[in-house]
């Protein structure tokens, strides 16, 4: 599979996992905003904010430190006990300091569910660790399964204690607790770290790399959590909780790009790791941050176009939270181009560099932030937002660019501001039918720039399709097969052919035959069980001659350069066809096909490029895998003697009278 291909592979696993997450905390919006108030839903942001501080602090990122060197050793088992026995003692030590201090602290602590600091980090520590370890063996449905049982469990108890119990804010941080035990339990279950768990395989120097790897993502991510939470905080003290309550609302929108974008670029962050020290990976690198920055742009117009709809949702004690959302979008739209550059240097493993570039960029959101709110409100967390992500988009484009020697294409700017400043105007115009053209606009513009990355999805969809009936083929079929071992019993005294000569006898076709010609629209009828209309077609040649009761074939073993003989009567259950065969040039193939109905569907015996001999099945249309195989090879100018007996459904190959296979 090509580079892109995983990409895109990886990216819809992802994508499938953290949609499902924000879908569901989109579809419980109108729940929150009918049955909470700003300040309600503000005190509950409020708690998450405050875990998701702690955590980094608590954990030191080292679960990112734990993928990344993973993803080194999918081929060392040893390694990788070593690396998770390492992690998960750490792991215990942390939790039982964290544990201490915040019992040590607690009866200071003046904040409202306040327990619930303790028992959201001591959960999610193991669950990211354990989610970061699959994922760096490459097990990323297991890891996109991990995020849809959080979405999907946390939306059901949500809906059950904030809608049916009315427990308000209460119900929403237990569910959130009970979410996340949900999916430790199922990750427990599906990484099974009894397998690699074992105190002895604890290693110093590799708690040291982890370390050493994972520091710099600590004030990276306390970085991130100014740029993302400072403004919730300033904005509650500035203008008061529900004030942020409206401004968290319309984060969630925004927050719905974001789970596809980090989809996207966790995919990207695993394949620039994977093939950073390749000779092309400049050439790779380069292009890929293109047709990503494409991608994201017109994802984000799309959604920005969709928002008046979605909004209606939405209660109206929530309204300005409308004008808040476009700036937030283009916000994120510059979080994920900051993503994409991340990715090659979380690959060149300059973490160093992310934590510096992360601080200036917190630095300037703050700034931003203290500095506009007391004169335009809450639109100075929206526009400080913007304002960081933008400096740190191009803070990172800096660093790559010296990194690696690529430059960014800046001509792609110039297409993307004009249909963003589009579509911003037609988000604030406010028209029913303005918006309408802003969308199809937007998605037609869309399906045209990113063509080849639409291909290769689709490519992708239809492979999966295509094997999912190829592995049901293959039980089916099968299935109900196995080697024979035993005798067959079975002597055939009458003479099927008689006095026939060869030429009444046989059918000749080639790749001038119309269903080979057009094999794979063949295939395409064949695999939903159609037959096409198709006027069947005699095929002359001069590659073969009939000489008494010798077939001599006068042509070279080329690409599609076909020789089909058929029997053209019908065969009783049990048969033998015997025949001499003197191969003088270098083959592909050479097969005899039985229990044949059209060209589609059969059974056969094959020599495979004069190396090894196989039995398989083509079953509406669709080539079927060797069932049964043994090397075997024909020398060049011998006559060898080869017998094919079906005795009702024992099939054998003989040659020389010698059985090379039987199923």
């Amino acid at each position: 599979m090509s580079r892109e291909r995983d990409i895109v592979k990886n990216s819809l696993i992802f994508t499938i996992g953290r949609v499902s997450a924000q879908f569901a905390g989109f579809l419980l919006l109108p729940l929150y905003s009918s049955l909470l108030t700003p300040e309600d839903y503000g005190i509950a942001d409020l708690i998450n904010t405050l875990v998701f501080l702690i955590l980094p602090i608590v954990g030191v990122q080292l679960d990112n430190a734990l993928f990344r060197f993973t993803v080194d050793a999918r081929k060392d088992t040893d390694k990788q006990r070593e690396l998770f026995s390492t992690e998960l003692v750490i792991n215990l030590i942390q939790i039982a300091i964290y544990a201490a201090v915040f019992f040590a602290a607690r009866p200071f602590i003046t904040l409202g569910y306040k327990d619930f600091l303790l028992i959201n980090v001591v959960l999610l520590i193991p669950v990211n660790t354990l989610e970061q370890f699959i994922r760096g063996l490459g097990n990323n449905i297991k890891y996109s399964a991990a995020i849809f049982i959080t979405a999907v469990s946390g939306f059901v108890i949500n809906l059950v204690l904030v809608a049916g119990l009315r427990m308000g804010v209460m119900g929403i941080i237990i569910g959130s607790a009970a979410s996340q035990f949900l999916t430790l339990i199922y990750l427990i279950f599906a990484v099974r770290p009894w397998k690699y768990f074992r105190f002895r395989c604890f290693n110093r120097s590799s708690a040291k790399k982890l370390f050493s790897y994972s520091l710099p993502f600590v004030p990276n991510q306390l970085a991130w959590w100014v740029m993302g939470i400072s403004d919730r905080l300033v904005i509650s003290a500035s203008l008061g909780v529900s004030a942020n309550g409206i401004y968290s609302l319309a984060n969630r929108f925004s927050s719905v790009y974001t789970s596809v974008s980090d989809s996207i670029n966790l995919s990207w962050v695993e394949s620039a790791s994977l093939h950073i020290n390749e000779r092309d990976r400049d050439e790779y690198i380069s292009k890929m941050l293109g047709q990503l920055f494409v991608l994201f742009s017109s994802a984000c117009f799309i959604f920005m176009a969709l928002i008046p709809y979605g909004f209606m949702l939405i209660n109206a004690k929530y309204s300005d939270a409308f004008m808040q959302i476009p700036i937030l979008l283009v916000a994120v739209l510059c979080q994920a181009v900051v993503g994409i550059y991340s990715s090659v240097l979380v690959a060149l493993k300059k973490t160093r560099s992310i934590a510096i570039t992360s601080i200036v960029a917190a630095i300037v959101n703050f700034a931003v932030d203290i500095c506009l709110v007391g004169r335009i409100g809450i639109y100075a967390g929206s526009v400080s937002t913007l304002v960081a992500f933008l400096v740190l988009a191009i803070l990172r484009c800096v660093l790559v660019s010296r990194s690696t020697g690529i430059r960014p294409r800046l001509l792609l700017l110039i297409p993307v501001v004009f249909w963003g400043g589009a579509v911003l105007f037609c988000y604030y115009f406010r028209n029913p039918y303005v918006n309408v053209v802003s969308l199809v606009f937007s998605l037609v513009l869309a399906v045209v720039l990113n063509r080849k990355m639409i291909l290769k999805i689709l490519e992708f969809v239809k492979g999966k399709i295509y094997n999912g009936k190829h592995e049901k083929r293959k039980t089916l079929i099968y299935g109900a097969l196995k080697p024979y071992e035993g005798v067959s019993g079975m002597l055939f005294e009458k003479d099927l052919i008689g006095e026939d000569s060869i030429e009444d006898l046989l059918t000749y076709k080639d790749e001038n035959w119309i269903y080979i010609k057009n094999l794979r629209e063949y295939q395409k009828y064949l695999s939903v069980n159609k037959h096409p209309d198709w006027s069947d077609n005699e095929c002359e040649s001069i590659k073969y001659t009939i000489e008494d009761d010798s077939i001599r074939v006068k042509t070279q073993a080329l690409p599609d350069n076909w020789l089909c003989f058929f029997i053209n009567r019908p065969l009783p259950d049990s048969y033998e066809i015997s025949y001499d065969i003197s191969i003088n040039t270098e083959f592909s193939e050479v097969q005899l096909a039985f229990n044949y109905k059209d060209l589609g569907n059969r059974y056969r015996f094959m020599v495979k490029d004069n190396k090894k001999a196989l039995f398989e099945v083509v079953y509406e249309g669709d080539f079927l895998e060797a069932f049964a195989e043994v090397p075997f090879s024909f020398n060049l100018g011998q006559t060898y003697n080869v017998c094919v007996r079906v005795m009702g459904n024992i099939y054998e190959v003989l040659i020389h009278g010698q059985r090379v296979l039987a199923v």
